[in-house]
C-alpha cells in the first residue's frame, strides 16, 4: 500500500550500486573465485555493503569463507588495502569521466581504465586518475592511502540498488501529501538545492 511520489536522483543515476573489491595483485580474477575467501563487508545492515552482495552472492552459489564486519565501508576498503581479508563490499558511484567525454554508462568498466592507474593520486581534495575523478568508497581512504587505486580494484558489481525514496502510506492525508510534494517541487528549483 506504499506509493513512492519521489525519487532521489544522484549524478543523473535513479540506481546505485554494491562493488566487491580485491587487491589488484589479488589471485582472485572472476566472481567464482570469492568462494571459500575471507570476505569484509561494513556492517549486517547496509544495502550495499552486505545486503545486496549477500543475496548476490547466494544466488550465484558463491559461499565466501570466514566473513569480517569492518564497522564501515570505509574499512571495507582498508582491509583489502592492508590484506585483512581477501575481497570486501561496499558502496560504488560510478567515475566521473573527462569533460567531453560519454558519462558511465551501465554496462561499462566499473573501474577507471587500466592504462590510467599509475596516475591516480589524491588531486586538491579529489582522487584523480588522468582525467577521470574515482568517486566510490576507495576515494574516501585517499588522505591515508593515497595509492588505494593502485593497490584495490573493483572486481565485480552486484545488481542496482534503487535510490531512497519519499514515499506515503495509505492513511497520509493526501491534503499534506500534497503541500510537501508542491514544496520540494519548488524547492528543487532553487539554487539552495544544489
Amino acid at each position: 500500500g506504499v506509493d513512492v511520489a519521489f525519487k532521489a536522483v544522484r549524478r543523473g543515476y535513479g540506481v546505485y550500486w554494491a562493488q566487491v573489491l580485491v587487491a589488484r595483485d589479488s589471485d582472485i580474477k572472476t566472481v567464482e573465485d570469492l568462494n571459500g575467501k575471507k570476505w569484509g563487508y561494513p556492517d549486517a545492515g547496509s544495502t550495499s555493503g552486505f545486503q545486496v552482495p549477500s543475496a548476490w552472492m547466494t544466488e550465484l552459489g558463491i559461499v565466501p569463507g570466514e566473513t569480517v564486519e569492518t564497522g564501515g565501508h570505509n574499512q571495507s576498503v582498508a582491509a583489502v588495502y592492508n590484506g585483512d581479508v581477501d575481497f570486501s563490499t561496499s558502496f560504488f558511484s560510478p567515475p566521473a569521466k573527462p569533460e567531453g567525454e560519454t558519462p558511465w554508462q551501465v554496462g561499462d568498466a566499473p573501474d577507471v581504465p587500466d592504462d590510467l592507474v599509475s596516475e591516480c593520486a589524491v588531486v586538491g581534495e579529489d582522487l584523480m586518475c588522468g582525467g577521470w575523478e574515482v568517486l566510490d568508497a576507495r576515494a574516501n581512504i585517499r588522505t591515508e592511502a593515497p595509492d588505494v587505486i593502485q593497490k584495490v580494484k573493483i572486481l565485480a558489481l552486484p545488481p542496482a540498488i534503487p535510490n531512497a525514496t519519499l514515499s506515503f502510506g495509505p492513511d497520509f492525508p493526501a491534503e499534506v501529501r500534497a503541500q510537501i510534494e508542491q514544496a520540494l517541487i519548488v524547492f528543487s528549483k532553487t539554487e539552495a538545492w544544489m
